[in-house]
């Protein structure tokens, strides 16, 4: 009976040992925020700034939505034109992801602007979960004819292309050029 307590008690303590070692360690919590644009003048342009932060970040997609009669999209985003939809990618190395919007004000009153995430993962391909956000931006005055962006006509080099590195894959050995390599030395 003794033997019988010793290797139950030998049983659990190796299950409580085990149990620690197998459970994943909690990721941070993830966030998005976005900032810039509290209060602007019609005409002017502006940055908003969107924010992804914790849980060691490794990519991001993720939907942004304003009201194009009250704003219109300059660049910053993986999307082109005016559509009041704008698409988010990007990947990271673990730190904060950031994007950086610009927008013009278009005319008096207040308008928001709203992430909802799709995607994100941590560097080691993990689902993360799906913050979102909502930022109020205060519009005084109309912009004039004369101030109007026109969003086409935006220099390309503030268009990012996004999802840098996600592609990219380490030092891949080509076996079918190994192969052949070997069977030529073989044939000497």
């Amino acid at each position: 009976m003794k033997r019988f307590f010793t290797g139950l008690a030998a049983i659990v303590l190796a299950v409580l040992i085990a149990v620690p070692v197998m459970t994943a360690p909690a990721e941070a919590a993830t966030s998005v925020t976005v900032t810039g644009g509290d209060n602007v003048k019609g005409g002017e342009t502006f940055t908003v700034t969107v924010t992804y932060s914790g849980g060691s970040v490794g990519r991001v997609v993720a939907d942004m939505s304003y009201d194009n009669s009250m704003l219109t999209y300059i660049s910053g985003g993986s999307s082109l034109g005016n559509t009041g939809y704008i698409e988010l990618k990007n990947a990271g190395t673990g730190e904060d992801i950031v994007f950086n919007l610009k927008f013009q004000a278009l005319k008096d009153g207040e308008t928001s602007i709203k992430v909802e995430t799709r995607e994100m993962y941590d560097l080691n391909e993990n689902y993360l979960d799906n913050p979102s956000a909502v930022k109020n931006v205060i519009i005084e005055g109309n912009a004039s004819d004369e101030e109007l962006v026109d969003p086409e006509m935006a220099p390309e080099d503030e268009y990012e292309p996004s999802l840098i590195g996600v592609d990219e894959k380490e030092d891949e050995v080509d076996f079918t050029m190994t192969l052949a390599i070997g069977a030529a030395v073989a044939a000497l």
